[in-house]
């Protein structure tokens, strides 16, 4: 891994408050440079998380299949998470101000979703 992805990993796991910094699982034999294979990227986490090994090779070679050679868009977040806990959060009576500093998105964001939601 190159020591400017570990690095930014380092910031981004100390920032989250979450899981140590992402490094490479050898089962996987992967490359040093993961940041340009996302399907990597997430088996090695996967695998250091638990998940079997087997079950983690056939789901990302199914990915592989479909999305092998082609462009693909990921997106930055995971929009029904997100929705679901602004909902969660204004059910238990937080304000939009609260939720949106919580999800970290705007609240207008929040107002709108509630709108939808009533």
């Amino acid at each position: 891994m190159l020591a400017s992805d570990q690095a930014w990993l380092t910031r981004a796991a100390a920032r989250d408050n979450k899981a140590a910094p992402f490094s490479p699982t050898p089962e996987l034999s992967l490359a040093d440079d993961l940041m340009s294979d996302p399907v990597s990227f997430v088996a090695a986490a996967l695998i250091r998380n638990g998940i079997d090994t087997e079950i983690v090779r056939r789901v990302t070679g199914d990915a592989r299949r479909v999305f092998g050679g082609s462009q693909v868009y990921i997106k930055v977040m995971d929009r029904p998470a997100r929705d679901a806990e602004i909902k969660r959060l204004l059910g238990l009576g937080v304000s939009p101000e609260g939720v949106a500093r919580h999800v970290k998105t705007s609240v207008s964001t929040v107002r709108r979703r509630r709108s939808d939601w009533l």
